[in-house]
């Protein structure tokens, strides 16, 4: 009987934690959409280059670094459920689960997104 407790208990806990994580999961796990983008977004990791990288809604982009405003500019797109490409370069960036934080991967640049504040 007590094998059968603890069987039951197993199978129950079991039972909770697949009705729970997989929604917990799907709430952070969203496709990327426009909205996710579009923002300034900032390099925190390395303040040295004050880098800065505006996406806007017409899907066009600006990075500015050293204080120096459009040194790189160009359209981006999303290409994945967390990847972002831009253009003309071609560069990726993959976005964290809850698409508040980026990865420049070609450059290893982590930037997060700006509060509205």
């Amino acid at each position: 009987m007590k094998k059968f407790v603890q069987m039951m208990f197993v199978c129950l806990t079991s039972l909770v934690m697949l009705t729970t994580v997989p929604m917990a999961a799907q709430a952070s796990a969203q496709p990327l959409k426009d909205s996710d983008v579009v923002g300034v977004w900032v390099n925190h990791r390395d303040k040295s280059i004050h880098q800065r990288i505006t996406f806007k809604s017409n899907h066009r982009w600006t990075e500015e670094q050293h204080h120096h405003k459009n040194i790189y500019h160009g359209t981006w797109r999303i290409t994945g459920s967390n990847n972002v490409t831009l253009g003309p370069y071609g560069n990726p960036i993959r976005f964290s689960k809850n698409h508040k934080q980026m990865n420049l991967l070609d450059f290893h640049e982590i930037l997060t997104k700006q509060n509205d504040n």
